[in-house]
């Protein structure tokens, strides 16, 4: 087993992983928390978003994304989950989890899959609808983004085939929309959430507590076609933008964009 320990505020991280990593083949990652001072393992992991651990998964070249969510094994502390990656290459793996007491944890470790492309693609500016089955998504408000300003973005989906607005979405735990940002070389990344154009009358938001910090619990009545969300790109550079959503049907979309950023 490989071991990638990394220490963030109080608390270790510690992820194993097999030592050898095959493209297309089931692997088991264990992430393993416990307290920096004590060695004692991490008891107090709370809900956020209807999970306690969020895990992005992103090949380094940003053309490949998952958002997982490791289980507890019953080993105080532990959680695991079974990963497949399709293609060789680097991958980038972010944790993220909150503590009872209100402290955020996110952690980047990388592990390797197969052999290295020797050839990497660069990225290109691409703000154009991506069409995900019959359902296809719009990101509006990204003509004017400059580096370092707060930015509100939205998502409009509407039906491939006959262009009509889709008002049937549901929440995606607990969320309008999650919505992932990683500048091209990784080293900023951001974790937002979609908010409804309208968060009063039928489309009933309440906000809630957990560990200490505000989140938002929606209510099962369908919403759309628009979803906003605010950012703020720190730095100029290239960033891909992955916003998931669920249809009406249940079926998690996830569409991705890159933004350059001046």
């Amino acid at each position: 087993m490989r071991m990638q320990p990394t220490t963030d505020a109080s608390v270790k991280v510690q992820l194993l992983a097999p030592s050898v990593q095959q493209p297309g083949r089931p692997i088991t990652l264990r992430y393993q928390l416990s307290e920096v001072r004590s060695a004692m393992p991490l008891t107090d992991v709370v809900l956020s978003h209807e999970r306690l651990i969020h895990l992005i998964v992103v090949r380094q070249d940003l053309r490949h994304f998952q958002h997982l969510h490791p289980e507890p094994t019953g080993v105080p502390g532990e959680f695991a989950l079974d990963l497949t990656l399709p293609e060789p290459g680097r991958y980038l793996l972010f944790i993220e989890f909150g503590r009872a007491s209100g402290e955020q944890i996110s952690q980047k470790d990388v592990i390797t899959v197969g052999s290295l492309p020797r050839e990497t693609v660069a990225l290109v500016e691409d703000w154009g609808p991506q069409t995900i089955g019959d359902i296809r998504v719009s990101l509006h408000g990204a003509e004017t983004i400059q580096a370092g300003q707060e930015v509100t973005l939205s998502f409009h989906l509407e039906d491939a085939r006959t262009g009509e607005s889709l008002r049937n979405l549901q929440p995606y735990l607990g969320a309008p929309a999650h919505v992932v940002i990683l500048s091209e070389n990784a080293e900023i990344f951001g974790h937002t959430h979609g908010e409804l154009p309208h968060a009063g009358g039928e489309h009933h938001v309440v906000a809630s507590m957990h560990g200490g910090h505000a989140e938002h619990e929606m209510n099962d009545a369908p919403f759309g076609p628009e979803i906003k969300f605010r950012h703020t790109f720190p730095t100029p550079g290239f960033y891909k933008v992955w916003g998931q959503l669920k249809s009406g049907a249940g079926q998690v979309i996830t569409a991705d964009f890159t933004a350059r950023i001046h």
